[in-house]
C-alpha cells in the first residue's frame, strides 16, 4: 500500500512536472512579448517629448538667428559711423 501512494505521488509529480515544463516556453514567451511591447511604447513616448523638445529648441534658434541679424546690421552701422568719424565726415554732435 505504502508502495502504491509513492508510485501514485511520483505519477502525479511526472505529469504536473510535464505540464509546467510545457507550458514554460509560453510563459517567457509571454513575459518576453509583454517586455517587448512595454519598450515600444516608452520609446514612442521618449520621442513625442524629443520632437516637442527639438520644436522649441529650433524656434529658440530662429529667435536668435533674427536677433543676430538684427545685431550684424547695427555692428556694420557703427562701425560705418566710426570710420566715417574718423575720417572726418560725420560732426560731432552725431556721435553720442
Amino acid at each position: 500500500m505504502n508502495i502504491e501512494k509513492k508510485q501514485a505521488i511520483k505519477t502525479a509529480l511526472k505529469k504536473v512536472g510535464k505540464a509546467i515544463w510545457s507550458a514554460l516556453p509560453w510563459v517567457l514567451m509571454w513575459i518576453g512579448l509583454t517586455c517587448f511591447f512595454s519598450l515600444l511604447f516608452i520609446s514612442a513616448d521618449k520621442s513625442g517629448e524629443r520632437s516637442k523638445q527639438l520644436a522649441a529648441l529650433e524656434a529658440e534658434n530662429a529667435m536668435y538667428e533674427s536677433v543676430n541679424a538684427r545685431l550684424d546690421e547695427e555692428i556694420d552701422w557703427l562701425r560705418s559711423l566710426v570710420e566715417q568719424y574718423y575720417q572726418g565726415e560725420v560732426p560731432d554732435g552725431q556721435v553720442q
